[in-house]
């Protein structure tokens, strides 16, 4: 296992040679220029909002996913690479090894109180100019270094949806703004998790105008607060997915609705291809169900046996 190390360890600090980065990238000078300059490193379209079900817990909305291409995409794990090395703070639990949405809610069960905020559109909210700062600014390579890495890993004047490097790079180019908040969490009693751009508080006692602070930190660096919630006392409180209730963590209601309304159009689904597609989709919720509720999850895969007789064998718990 490679051992982490600060910012100013890494081989990307204060990088001044175009021939030492691309040694670093594994490509030749003239590959990752050309790259650079490319209009052809992203099969680009569109996720349609239609799902699997025609019912509001199955409506997804439609976005555009920017993937990248084979040549750029071992320059983007390679750079990815280079930055997992990296120490990052506690509070980040998304891009991180031996971490993820679990962990991240995890950080706040038995708390009195919970502020979630996300940020809107953040990857397209994710500049050009930001991108470059990172590597300027906060990396210190040379402007020409800077300028072929952000145009490596920008698509034109934002984060690709669809990069490796989006998640940790969003992290890094924002750095000093997640900083300002844990310093603002801390100096409050307060505890701050980030997954991408799920932000979450907790503590014994967060005011609304706490609240409204901390959306004006994330609004002073140019991006707009989204889908806040505050939960006081609430049984049931929501991050990244999972309901806290209490000091465990369980599958919200809406996870059990759609499990609800899957069974439900298996039983009606007279045509065997679809009816097998719903009976996968199933057993996959029931086994993600299976981590946080295994009492539940049984008497799913109970029902999955009786009216699923294609995935029979898949179920085992």
């Amino acid at each position: 296992m490679t051992s982490k190390y600060s910012l100013s360890q890494s081989p990307l600090f204060k990088l001044k040679s175009k021939k030492k980065l691309a040694d670093l990238l594994g490509q030749s000078l003239g590959d990752l220029q050309s790259l650079a300059k490319s209009n052809d490193n992203y099969n680009v379209y569109t996720l349609s909002p239609k799902s699997k079900l025609d019912h509001p817990y199955f409506l997804r909305k439609e976005r555009q996913v920017q993937e990248v291409r084979p040549h750029l995409k071992n320059v983007h794990e390679r750079i990815l690479n280079l930055l997992k090395r990296v120490q990052t703070p506690d509070y980040l639990h998304s891009a991180t090894k031996g971490k993820s949405y679990r962990s991240n809610a995890e950080a706040h069960l038995s708390k009195d109180v919970i502020y979630t905020v996300d940020i809107k559109s953040f990857y397209e909210s994710v500049t050009f100019g930001r991108i470059y700062h990172f590597f300027h600014s906060t990396l210190k390579c040379s402007p020409d270094i800077s300028h072929l890495l952000t145009r490596l890993c920008a698509y034109k004047r934002n984060l690709p949806t669809g990069s490796c490097i989006s998640p940790l790079l969003s992290f890094w180019t924002n750095v000093t703004m997640f900083q300002e908040l844990d310093l603002f969490s801390k100096t409050n009693g307060l505890t701050m998790t980030l997954y991408v751009d799920d932000l979450t508080f907790s503590g014994t006692d967060l005011p609304k105008k706490t609240c409204f602070k901390i959306d004006k930190i994330i609004a002073s660096y140019g991006y707009k607060p989204h889908k806040q919630q505050l939960y006081i006392n609430k049984k049931a409180k929501i991050v990244t997915g999972l309901a806290l209730c209490g000091a465990r963590l369980d599958i919200p209601n809406k996870r059990r609705g759609k499990i609800r309304v899957l069974i439900e159009a298996i039983a009606r689904e007279r045509d065997a291809e679809k009816k097998e597609k719903l009976c996968n989709s199933l057993v996959g919720m029931t086994y993600e169900a299976a981590q946080f509720n295994r009492g539940y999850a049984r008497l799913i895969a109970k029902q999955i046996r009786k009216k699923c007789p294609c995935t029979r064998q898949q179920i085992n718990l």
